[in-house]
């Protein structure tokens, strides 16, 4: 399963050569994400050292099945086809 998702991986980022690894990564987390219903996306607020709040979110895939990425990916090499 682990080297399906890694070759899926390395597709992908065959067509986004300029990309670094972990820019690569970072899109894919987020093109699952708005792909599934916002899944893994996590929101909270940063109190600053003023006292001031920022608002912040991020993708977290934990506990995404390896199953489901592997159907995503998939898709994406597709569609760049």
């Amino acid at each position: 399963m682990e080297s399906k998702v890694l070759d899926l991986i390395h597709e992908v980022w065959q067509h986004h050569p300029t990309m670094r690894f972990f820019q690569l990564l970072d899109w894919l987390e987020h093109e699952y994400s708005s792909r599934n219903n916002s899944f893994g996306k996590r929101e909270g607020v940063e109190i600053l050292a003023k006292g001031d709040k920022q608002p912040f979110s991020f993708i977290d895939l934990y506990y995404l099945d390896d199953e489901h990425f592997e159907e995503f990916l998939l898709q994406i090499v597709s569609e760049q086809r």
